[in-house]
């Protein structure tokens, strides 16, 4: 029986590209944000083109060995995203809202995949329901504004785990196999959390060796079982034998895990997701939430493990990882959402017969209206902020300020600021943070001295008497200023 366009063309599609692309441009603006997170990523997508990997590997290490903090980088974040990153900074030099447009693109991708992902387990209204939670959200559709890593992870994540939910042993392919072990690959260059992927499938596959335990000793269940991570470790291997893997680096953070920060970064998360979905919530609502995902998680198991385990390796990954951003509840919230709506519907299912559904469409609906209108305010203030330029980088006070040390200053001078991967990547200097408390340290390290007259964290405020004290004026003097920095040239002799 032929199949019509009109059968095949499905609306929902076309809402969800409508919606996700009206998302980008209302929470479009210009600039980036001060958290150099991103500069790193750009950084060593230049140093890929410019063959500077060594170079930049010598001053990300002088700045996180130098600084008063040490924690806050990687010596090199995971090379995922600085090659997404190497071709538009081939064509396009350092234009952000290039790199940005990428990300828009992923974030567009993402939803896309989180559809398709639902309409695998549930029909397409319910699917759409779904999806249009994530949609309505606004700082996941204004985190397009960032470059950063959330957004192609969670696009090649969520068709990995949408390939690896029809991974069967009694119906595979060997190609299957092999775009399985390529995509974790990609994932785990994009996020190291990419490796969670691989575990899960290998924790997936020995429910169904258990299942299946008379055949697992056939060739074609053990090629199966070790392609994927065959191919994974192979990719990675050959990958190392060109590209450093400084990101490991940051594996010595997990020094810094306590039951403190693990109980802390517990409740952060279940407020956080709660916060998304509903805003001013409740802790009441918050825990309530969070029952029904464990609900959905319990659920879901039987039919759906792989995304079971995955969601659950994360989130236990994130409840220690010694440091809370809300950017890291991006990565759960997906899951968590979907979790949730399955525990809900399932928990109407079960006392309420055949008016579930009416009752599980109902609340939902109710749910992104209520979502839409109490978020109506944000977004009108939304879309009248992003007339304003972002506060960051790519202001004008900033460039000046970064085009006076590029000029004025010798290559190998060592500058003084509070977002030293920033000034790196900007000024081609190495730089290092010194923080108030550790003020005196100043007259030990670095040629200048840049600060920011806003008071932001991570320097020495503007403020801060120290900078007309007769000890610094002796060793500095101030060489630039505008409206929004200073910059002090330690003086000679």
């Amino acid at each position: 029986m032929k199949i019509s366009f009109y059968q095949r063309f499905d609306i929902y599609k076309l809402a969800i590209l409508t919606l996700s692309i009206l998302s980008c441009i209302l929470y479009h603006r210009k600039g980036h944000y001060w958290g150099d997170d991103f500069a790193l990523y750009i950084h060593q997508a230049k140093a890929l083109m410019l063959n500077g990997i060594n170079e930049l590997i010598e001053t990300n290490l002088f700045a996180i060995n130098n600084s008063s903090f040490h924690d806050f980088s990687p010596t090199l974040a995971p090379w995922g995203l600085p090659c997404l990153l190497t071709p538009l900074y081939q064509f396009f030099g350092l234009n952000i809202e290039v790199f940005k447009t990428l990300i828009a693109l992923f974030y567009i991708l993402f939803i896309f995949s989180f559809y398709s992902f639902c309409n695998k387990f549930h029909t397409k209204t319910i699917s759409f329901i779904y999806t249009l939670f994530l949609i309505v959200i606004p700082a996941l559709a204004s985190h397009t504004s960032a470059v950063q890593t959330e957004f192609p992870y969670l696009f090649f994540s969520m068709v990995t785990l949408l390939i690896m939910t029809g991974y069967k042993l009694n119906k595979y392919r060997l190609s299957q196999s092999v775009l399985i072990g390529v995509l974790i690959f990609i994932c785990s260059q994009i996020r190291t959390e990419g490796i969670l992927l691989l575990g899960s499938l290998l924790f997936f596959q020995s429910f169904e060796i258990i299942k299946n335990f008379r055949s697992f000793f056939k060739i074609r269940a053990i090629i199966w079982v070790i392609t994927p991570p065959f191919i994974f470790v192979l990719l990675t291997f050959i990958t190392g034998l060109f590209l450093p893997a400084g990101f490991v680096s940051h594996i010595n953070f997990y020094s810094k895990v306590s039951i403190s920060s693990i109980i802390g970064n517990s409740a952060s998360y279940i407020n956080i997701v709660s916060s998304f979905l509903i805003p001013k919530y409740s802790y009441v609502f918050s825990f309530t939430l969070f029952g029904f995902m464990l609900y959905g998680l319990f659920k879901n198991f039987p039919h759906n493990k792989i995304l079971v385990i995955y969601t659950t390796f994360l989130i236990i990954l994130y409840m220690i990882w010694p440091f809370f951003e809300i950017r890291y509840a991006f990565l759960i919230l997906p899951f968590a959402l979907y979790f949730i709506l399955d525990g809900l519907k399932s928990i109407l299912k079960l006392y309420l017969a055949k008016k579930y559904k009416t009752v599980f469409f109902t609340l939902t609906i109710l749910a992104i209206m209520f979502s839409l209108i109490r978020n109506g305010e944000e977004i009108i203030e939304e879309k009248n902020f992003t007339r304003n330029e972002i506060e960051g980088p790519y202001k004008k006070d900033a460039a000046k300020m970064f085009n006076f040390v590029s000029a004025k200053t010798d290559p190998k001078s060592v500058i003084i600021f509070f977002r030293a991967r920033a000034m790196s990547l900007y000024t081609n200097r190495k730089s290092v943070m010194i923080f108030g408390n550790d003020k005196n340290r100043v007259f030990d390290i670095g040629d200048y001295l840049v600060i920011n007259k806003n008071n932001v964290i991570c320097q020495i405020q503007h403020s801060d008497p120290f900078l007309n004290s007769a000890l610094f004026t002796h060793r500095f003097k101030q060489v630039y200023e505008n409206e929004s920095y200073v910059i002090f040239k330690r003086k000679l002799g």
